[in-house]
This record gives C-alpha cells, sequence and structure tokens, in this order.
C-alpha cells in the first residue's frame, strides 16, 4: 500500500478496519467478448486493479448477472478475468477461427468462475464502490443489493449529458437515465463526478429527492495506452500512406453528428479529388440501412474515403492514433469524452466540439468548434492534414506541457472521499 494511499483512509481511524466491496458486474458481463473497449469497462478495469494492488486484504468483489442473482466473487475469479480481458484488449489473433474458439471458451470459463456466490455480510464499516451503470436504473435490485450488504453506498456518475439532448436519444434510453439518475439521488450516500458540467446536471435530482448527500467531483485518468510493438501487423483499415487520415471513435447513436462529418468529407473531396484525406470511424458499423448508409451507398468518392471499423485492440488503436492527424469529436453530447483525454496523453491533437465537459476532460488543451458550423470543422481539418500547419502545431507544443490526472491520482481522491464516508 503506497504512502499516499495509506494516508487518504488514515483521516478516519475506523477506516482502517472497513471493508471495501467494488460491484463488477459490467466488466464481468463482458468477460471474455472479443469486443474494442468501451469507456466504462476502462474505468472499472483501473479501479479494480488500483484496489487490489493497494488493499487486496480489504478489498472484496461483487456482481449482479444477467439472471439477477447478486453476490461475490473470489479475488482469484477477478484476477484471472482481468489478465484475459486485457489479453484481448492488447492483442489481435490472426486466425479468426482460433479467435472465436478462444472466445467461446473464455465465456464458458467466465460463466462458472464468476459465478456470485453466497456470502455473509462483516459487521463493522462497510464501502459498497460502483464504477459502473450497471443496474442502477433497477430500484429493486439495487435495494435488495444495499439490503444485504448493509453498506454505505458511493458511485461514479459520468455521461449524462445527452438528458439536455432528448431530440438525439430514443425515448427509452432518456428516459432510463433520468430514471437511474433519481434513483442514485436517493439511495446514494454519496456521488462522485466525472465533471462540474456532471455535478451540476445531478443537483436538481439530488434536491428533487431531499437528501443533501455528497457529490465530488473527480476527474477520470488518462494513462496511456500500450506501446506500439514493431512486430504488429498493421490492420488493412490502417495501411494510409499516401493520404493523411482523420480518426473518429463514437458508440452508434445521432448525437454523434457524424451526418455532419459526411457532408465536410464531400466538400474536401470535391475541392481536393484524391488528395482529400480519409475518415476511420471506429467503433461503428458500416450503416448499412441508416440515411447515412444510403448517402454513402450512392457517392462512391465518399465509400472510397470514408471507412468504418467496429471494434479494434489497444494495439490498434495506439498505431492509429500515432498516425492520425486529429481526433475528431463533433458530438452534441459526451459519449466516450474519455477518448479525448487518452488521445491528448498519446499526443494526438483532438477537434472537439466546443461544449462544457470536453473543455473539462481536455483542461482546454483541444481545439474546439460550434458543433453546427460544419464551415468551421471544414476549415479546422483542411488545416489540420498538414502536420506542421501551425494551426496544428500550435496544439502538439500545448500538449508537450500537459499532465493529465493518471488513475492512480484519480484512485487516491476517491479513497479520501471513501474516508470522509467512514
Amino acid at each position: 500500500m503506497t504512502g499516499s494511499s495509506n494516508q487518504a483512509l488514515n483521516d478516519s481511524s475506523e477506516a482502517r478496519d472497513g471493508e471495501i466491496i467494488l460491484d463488477v458486474s459490467w466488466l464481468t458481463e463482458r468477460a471474455g467478448k472479443a469486443v474494442m473497449t468501451d469507456g466504462v469497462s476502462r474505468i472499472e478495469m483501473a479501479w479494480i486493479k488500483l484496489l487490489l494492488g493497494w488493499f487486496s486484504d480489504r478489498i472484496a468483489f461483487a456482481r449482479l448477472n444477467r439472471w439477477g442473482r447478486y453476490g461475490r466473487l473470489s479475488q482469484s475469479a477477478v484476477l484471472t478475468m482481468i489478465e484475459q480481458t486485457e489479453k484481448v484488449w492488447q492483442e489481435s489473433e490472426p486466425n479468426q477461427l482460433t479467435q472465436n474458439f478462444r472466445q467461446k471458451f473464455y465465456q464458458a470459463k467466465a460463466l462458472i468462475e464468476l459465478w456470485p456466490h453466497l456470502f455473509t455480510p462483516q459487521r463493522g464499516i462497510k464501502i459498497l464502490l460502483q464504477a459502473s451503470p450497471h443496474h442502477l436504473d433497477n430500484e429493486a435490485a439495487l435495494k435488495d443489493i444495499l439490503n444485504k450488504e448493509q453498506a454505505s453506498f458511493i458511485c461514479l456518475l459520468y455521461d449524462t449529458e445527452m438528458l439536455e439532448y432528448p431530440e438525439y436519444v430514443p425515448t427509452p434510453e432518456w428516459q432510463n437515465l433520468k430514471k437511474r439518475l433519481d434513483i442514485i439521488a436517493r439511495y446514494a450516500d454519496c456521488v462522485i463526478t466525472d465533471s462540474e458540467a456532471t455535478r451540476n446536471r445531478f443537483l436538481p435530482f439530488m434536491a428533487e429527492a431531499g437528501r443533501p448527500i455528497p457529490v465530488v467531483t473527480i476527474p477520470l485518468g488518462a494513462d496511456a495506452l500500450p506501446h506500439l510493438k514493431k512486430a504488429d501487423p498493421r490492420p488493412k483499415s490502417e495501411q494510409i500512406s499516401d493520404h493523411p487520415y482523420f480518426l473518429a471513435i463514437e458508440s452508434d447513436h445521432a448525437g454523434n453528428n457524424t451526418e455532419m462529418l459526411v457532408t465536410v468529407w464531400k466538400r474536401l473531396i470535391l475541392q481536393l479529388g484524391t488528395k482529400a484525406p480519409d475518415l476511420l470511424i471506429l467503433g461503428q458499423r458500416h450503416p448499412e440501412n441508416s440515411k447515412l448508409g444510403k448517402m454513402l451507398a450512392r457517392n462512391p468518392d465518399l465509400q472510397r474515403h470514408i471507412r468504418f471499423r467496429e471494434s479494434c485492440n489497444d494495439q490498434q488503436l495506439s498505431h492509429m492514433m500515432q498516425e492520425a492527424r486529429a481526433l475528431l469529436k463533433p458530438a452534441f453530447f459526451a459519449r466516450r469524452g474519455m477518448v479525448i483525454a487518452e488521445a491528448l496523453r498519446h499526443g494526438l491533437p483532438v477537434l472537439a466540439s466546443d461544449i462544457a465537459v470536453y473543455r473539462e476532460i481536455s483542461s482546454n488543451m483541444a481545439d474546439y468548434i460550434d458543433p453546427l458550423n460544419g464551415s468551421a470543422w471544414e476549415e479546422a481539418i483542411s488545416e489540420y492534414m498538414n502536420p506542421f500547419s501551425t494551426r496544428r502545431q500550435t496544439q502538439v507544443m500545448r500538449l508537450k506541457g500537459w499532465h493529465p490526472m493518471l488513475w492512480q491520482d484519480h484512485m487516491r481522491k476517491v479513497l479520501a472521499v471513501i474516508a470522509a464516508q467512514s
């Protein structure tokens, strides 16, 4: 245990003997699945590794599985899970048949090893931590968990911006977010938010619940991605030598503003022809039947310059961030905003929507553009095509003096919150 982590808990003499229970429902639900890492999984993984490293004698793990069973997991099972999950994230199997077999094997193994088992709650001070939104829109499940644990409940809150943009979000998803915030306000003993913007969005729910609980802002960590291995094969979609390319990392939702990017690319192709840059959209399948898919299907030039890739491992993502001209985040509201800090940490310039949470995440290091101003995006992308342009180099130089919060710094602040609640 480090001196800093000791100090965070030693502020309360009772906290030294307390138990920390980390809910790992999100990551265990995805165990063995060869999918691109999402922000929630990265957060939960960071919490698991740090708490295991610092408090192996005090940390317990729990999960609610898809069948509604809640219980504890052994440390050895969780250790095995994170080792296998990181292997999936960081490595690619060239043989698809071998990869599919390995994936099925891991899933079957996880079903047995990560089955939640019954437990007898310990006496004394206990803190239940949750870093994911898993089951927080299920009031009955959360109430049952808290009754079983008899613990103070602290949860991490982020990705709430879509609350203000119902026109871009399916109604059930928007209603679930409101429901989740209402349940958190009524059951949590403390809430940690990733930004002041998220905190301010949550405060009305707390006021309505009539519970003046602590709401503390702690920025998320931004550790570096794994270093690129020279022997790693380059995926075909990344072999772009004659054209500069830009990277967009988005899940599939209307608030991404992807159609605006496609319109910008159409204008760039009209101006530059074959010298126009390429756009790699990572995290989405090719939109076959959507309006966007039809736009691409009718324009062969767009098809040549815009590519979609559903997933990749961390080594491949590291490679993309080394070669791309910039990361593009033109969304109306934040989702997967953590990738902005990761890109900047990697030295990749970012062009992002001018929204409060993106400015907080990136410490005002990126270039910010109105998500409705397509002409401004076109101008910025045109300038960033040249790796030595004044505008791009200005951001590159800013990044040299930037020191983002690392996950261990984030966790020390979380531990201080735990100590205050003990």
